[in-house]
């Protein structure tokens, strides 16, 4: 897992598979109060599959992707 953080104290998280393809993103606010997760899946010809996003515990498909 890489991150960074930005003048304003906000982390970015990045996670990646064994191929380097970034499956997880996640943003956290300054102080750690709240965060927000996008996650990727990846079919196997390398084409993006599904992007979810979540809020706290909550998360929702936002779509797919076609190879």
């Amino acid at each position: 897992m890489r991150s960074s953080k930005d003048p304003f104290e906000i982390t970015t998280a990045y996670d990646y598979n064994d191929l380097g393809q970034q499956t997880k993103n996640t943003l956290t606010s300054a102080g750690g109060s709240s965060q927000r997760t996008m996650t990727w899946d990846f079919y196997p010809c390398g084409a993006r599959k599904v992007i979810a996003a979540g809020e706290g515990g909550n998360v929702a498909s936002a779509g797919t992707i076609s190879a």
